[in-house]
């Protein structure tokens, strides 16, 4: 399955490598992210203002989202929501039955490249190199106290530092406790525009990937850096985890391959 710049999704016979089904998408706007749920769901986004739910049985479209959105670099969803990440540094989130607007998250100065919802929290990356943890406070395992902003900065050797309600590009309001997610962590320490985020464990760790070839680990709920693989002269484009084997696709044409387990836990 291939999102194209004409505005098609195209989709391949993995045996024959011939083009079983196309459909016009987004034409005349080129497809920039799609995301296919287990089952039946295809989610599109576009270089428009909208995305767009496919049925995999019938090949038609369900359902048309818009909210005043800019190119939509990326797309995801879960049980409840879809989140779409735009050019505008914005994360939109929307009902997913519905497909009714529900938040507007502000925690990226650049657009935002990935996404990823597995339930509980959404992991959110962008070209200004930052990671962001948001918790679904809609939950009712997750209460309003545990769904703080905290901001982590890695850069040029500085201290890890955490602080309550941080000012300037990373906003969260009190007044938005009504609303389907908090920020809780915002890392800052790739060098430039992060291209995929995947989870080890469940809620326990999440990994980030960039186009400075630098993978990282990050503990999720003690809101630590806990691993770093470095890979000179790489740069990341995706990755993908699968019951502790990472794959990463990187500008070279290669995929690499780590086996990783869960890291120990921390003995603060």
């Amino acid at each position: 399955m291939t999102g194209c710049g004409d505005g098609h999704i195209r989709f391949w016979d993995m045996v024959g490598g011939h083009i079983v089904r196309m459909i016009q998408a987004h034409t005349p706007h080129g497809v920039l992210s799609m995301y296919l749920e287990p089952g039946n769901l295809l989610l599109s986004g576009s270089t428009s203002d909208e995305i767009k739910s496919w049925s995999i049985r019938t090949f038609k479209c369900t359902k048309r989202i818009s909210s005043d959105l800019e190119a939509v670099w990326a797309v995801h969803c879960d049980d409840k929501y879809i989140a779409g990440g735009c050019e505008d540094s914005s994360v939109r989130i929307f009902e997913k039955q519905s497909g009714k607007f529900q938040q507007r998250l502000q925690g990226h100065t650049r657009a935002v490249r990935c996404v990823n919802l597995d339930g509980k929290y959404l992991y959110t990356g962008g070209e200004d190199g930052r990671v962001c943890v948001w918790v679904r406070v809609d939950d009712t395992q997750t209460s309003a106290s545990q769904a703080m902003t905290r901001t982590l900065s890695l850069q040029d050797g500085e201290t890890d530092v955490f602080s309550d309600q941080q000012e300037g590009d990373i906003r969260s309001s009190r007044k938005e406790m009504n609303t389907p997610f908090m920020m809780l962590h915002s890392f800052l320490k790739h060098d430039c525009v992060v291209r995929g985020l995947s989870t080890l464990g469940v809620g326990m760790f999440l990994i980030s990937a960039s186009a400075d070839g630098v993978i990282y680990i990050w503990n999720i709920e003690e809101g630590r850096l806990v691993r770093e693989e470095v890979c000179q002269g790489r740069s990341f484009q995706c990755i993908s985890n699968e019951n502790g084997v990472l794959l990463a696709g990187s500008n070279s044409g290669t995929i690499l391959k780590w086996l990783v387990a869960c890291p120990p836990p921390s003995n603060e």
